[in-house]
């Protein structure tokens, strides 16, 4: 059942080049920008000023585009309360991480993957003073940004029809792990389960508020195993 009815005056098209156009300019606001807090692009404050601008570029740019051509970003977002009930919202996030547990079990013992060796390179952005922004970033910024854009805005122009609905999952989900291109392909399939089932609350749930919380929920499960269990 789908409770997911965004009004939006853009068309999938338009709305794919906006989105990639936001994603391009987030990247090169971030490039420009980062040095002005750190030295060097390449040190740990520096990577971490670059994916804080960039985010928040992204986050910014949905959520600006939303409000374009006359859309009322509320409706467009789908911003308005969960249409399922607290306890059902609750079951669906515990549903999403027996699905990652199944999936990393899998991998661990039945393929013998290190499943946490994508996990390596953020270690230096917790091992530092700055650790509690590379958390903030990591468990909030980065959820609501990016399920503003990719959830929001981009899913709402293919929602104009039922049938384009599970297009614009696709197409959503495999923009979105683009962006996590740096790992390894067993941790992209992870990522795009993850997009599925984000695209899946919305639908169910008629609002952005589930899967932001879901993903917020995921990335900082994330965040404490890397400060509890991999920092150095």
């Amino acid at each position: 059942m789908s409770r997911y009815a965004p009004v939006t005056p853009w068309r999938p098209i338009g709305a794919v080049v906006a989105t990639l156009g936001i994603i391009v300019l987030s990247y090169v606001v971030a490039m420009a920008l980062a040095p002005a807090f750190a030295r060097h692009i390449m040190t740990p404050p520096g990577q971490l000023a670059a994916l804080f601008v960039s985010q928040a570029a992204m986050g910014l740019g949905g959520w600006w585009l939303a409000g374009t051509r006359g859309g009322d970003r509320r409706v467009v977002l789908a911003l308005a309360p969960m249409q399922i009930s607290v306890r059902a919202a609750a079951l669906s996030i515990v549903g999403m991480f027996l699905v990652i547990a199944t999936y990393q079990a899998i991998r661990y013992f039945g393929l013998g993957h290190d499943i946490f060796a994508d996990m390596q390179a953020m270690m230096p952005l917790f091992s530092g003073w700055f650790w509690p922004l590379t958390f903030l970033l990591v468990a909030v910024v980065a959820p609501v940004a990016e399920e503003v854009l990719f959830r929001g805005f981009l899913q709402s122009a293919f929602a104009r029809s039922p049938q384009l609905f599970w297009v614009g999952v696709v197409v959503t989900t495999l923009i979105w792990t683009a962006l996590h291109v740096q790992y390894k392909w067993p941790a992209l399939l992870l990522v795009v389960l993850m997009g599925l089932s984000f695209s899946w609350m919305l639908r169910w749930s008629g609002s952005l508020r589930l899967p932001i919380i879901a993903h917020m929920a995921n990335n900082t499960v994330a965040s404490l195993h890397v400060l509890l269990f991999m920092k150095a």
